[in-house]
C-alpha cells in the first residue's frame, strides 16, 4: 500500500489457508475529519447494502463455513489472522493517508470477511487493468457458446487490422501476451514466442468481442456478466476499452471472484 503511487490500487493475493482475498484501495491526501472506524464491530452480514461501513465479520459465521472443511486448529489460525489483519488496516490506512478502503475476503461461495474505512461497503473505484480480467472472461463467455476459437486467427476476426501476414496471430495470444505487440501496438515478435505485457492485446480483444458479438464491447460486459452477476455497484462506461475502464466495488467483486472460484457457476 503506496500512497506514492495515488492512482486507485487493487490487488489480489491468496492468504489465511488458500483463501483468496480482495482488496480495493483509494489513495490521496487522509482527511482528518472521518475517523477510522473501530475494530472488529458487531455487525456481521453475506447480504450488505451498498452503505454499509465499518466491519462486517464473526467467529461464528467463520466457523459454519468452514466446519465441515478444516480442523479447529485451522479456524482458529484463519481466525486470528482475520483479527490482525482488521488490526492492522486500522491503522495502516491512515498511516499511508489514503481516503478509503474497501476490502472482501471470500472462500468458495462465501463472504467471511468485509470491511470499509472512511467508505461505503458498495463504494465504486476505478479498477484500470483489472478491467482485462472481465474482457477476459467475456472472450471465453464467447468461446463457451462456440462463437470463436481461442485459436482462432485474429486476422479472420478483425480484417484490415496490422497482424503477422502469415495469420498466425491467435485470440489465445492477445490473451495471454504472447501475441508479440507492445504496449504502442508496434509488432516487434513472433506469436506465441515472447511473453510481453501490452495493453494493446487487450484493446484488441474488446474489437474482437465488438465483431464476433455485434455489440460494443463495453455492452457485452454489461449484458454477459454485470447483469447476470447482479453487480449493483459497477459501472462499464462506453469509453471502456478492453484493457482499462471499468468502475467496481469489492461488494460486487466478491460475486465476481465467486464466480471464476466455482469455475463459472
Amino acid at each position: 500500500l503506496n500512497s506514492a503511487h495515488c492512482v486507485p490500487m487493487m490487488i489480489v493475493v491468496r492468504v489465511l489457508l488458500l483463501l483468496p482475498f480482495l482488496a480495493l484501495v483509494s489513495c490521496g491526501p487522509w482527511r482528518e475529519e472521518e475517523p477510522v472506524p473501530d475494530a472488529l464491530d458487531s455487525v456481521a452480514t453475506y447480504s450488505l447494502s451498498s452503505a454499509a461501513p465499518g466491519v462486517h465479520y464473526s467467529r461464528e459465521k467463520l466457523v459454519a463455513a468452514l466446519s465441515t472443511e478444516r480442523t479447529a486448529e485451522e479456524i482458529d489460525e484463519i481466525d486470528r489472522r482475520f483479527q490482525e489483519f482488521d488490526a492492522w488496516i486500522a491503522t495502516r490506512i491512515p498511516a499511508q493517508h489514503m481516503p478509503s478502503f474497501t476490502a472482501s475476503f471470500v472462500y468458495k461461495n462465501r463472504v467471511l470477511y468485509q470491511r470499509a474505512i472512511n467508505a461505503e461497503i458498495g463504494r465504486q473505484y476505478p479498477v484500470v487493468s483489472f478491467t482485462k480480467l472481465f474482457t477476459a472472461t467475456c472472450v471465453l463467455r464467447l468461446a463457451g457458446q462456440h462463437r470463436l476459437s481461442l485459436d482462432e486467427s485474429v486476422n479472420r476476426i478483425l480484417p484490415g487490422y496490422p497482424f503477422a501476414a502469415d495469420g498466425s496471430m491467435t485470440v489465445r495470444n492477445l490473451l495471454t501476451h504472447s501475441s508479440g505487440f507492445l504496449d504502442d501496438g508496434q509488432y516487434v515478435s513472433t506469436p506465441g514466442t515472447v511473453f510481453r505485457y501490452s495493453n494493446h492485446n487487450y484493446r484488441l480483444l474488446g474489437e474482437v468481442i465488438r465483431s464476433v458479438s455485434s455489440r460494443p464491447a463495453y455492452e457485452f460486459m454489461s449484458h454477459e456478466i454485470v447483469e447476470p452477476l447482479d453487480m449493483q455497484h459497477t459501472t462499464v462506461p462506453a469509453s471502456m476499452n478492453g484493457a482499462v475502464g471499468l468502475y467496481t466495488s469489492s461488494l460486487d467483486m466478491s460475486r465476481f471472484l465467486i464466480l471464476h472460484i466455482n469455475h463459472g457457476h
